[in-house]
């Protein structure tokens, strides 16, 4: 969902930024280019591991975090969602087609993500969070899930991808 239907990426990169500076600890933006879409955990933990931040605690920083991030960057309505991927899902559900998340992070952040690029959880017939498979990208684990989801009586044969990240599978 992150960089396919919205523009969440570097807003959540920037309340990472506030979150590591709150904390006296001096990162970019960029320290967090490596760890997209390995799951908010591993963005965090990976940062603060290159960093050297010691006593790290990953489940105080992932909450802190998420203040930030919704209290100034994924407002509803803050229109964050890419101006044409409410009319892809759209069109692919007037074509009769199931249109599903696959998300590597945390259901809170992909309901504010929705709620923040004005799309309506209704428009999705199924979202595979990041508590559904073990492992993140670059592993497949996410999109096998997703493929073979059964929540709604349904497994797909054919199976589109949209994503942000190129990788081999």
């Amino acid at each position: 969902m992150d960089g396919v239907l919205c523009n969440s990426e570097e807003p959540s990169r920037l309340a990472a930024v506030e979150l590591f500076a709150e904390m006296g600890v001096e990162v970019t933006v960029q320290d967090f280019v490596p760890f997209t879409g390995t799951g908010g955990d591993n963005i965090l933990g990976g940062v603060a591991s290159a960093k050297g931040v010691k006593g790290f605690n990953t489940e105080e920083a992932t909450k802190r975090f998420f203040e930030i991030y919704f209290n100034k960057y994924a407002k509803p309505n803050s229109s964050i969602g890419f101006p044409s991927a409410h009319e892809l899902i759209v069109q692919c559900k007037n074509k009769g087609l199931k249109v599903d998340i696959a998300s590597s992070v945390d259901r809170i952040k992909v309901d504010a993500n929705l709620a923040a690029s004005d799309l309506q959880l209704s428009m999705f017939d199924a979202i595979v969070f990041a508590d559904a498979f073990q492992n993140f990208k670059p592993a497949p684990d996410i999109f096998l899930v997703a493929a073979n989801l059964k929540i709604h009586n349904y497994v797909t044969k054919k199976y589109t991808l949209v994503s942000p990240l190129f990788h081999h599978f």
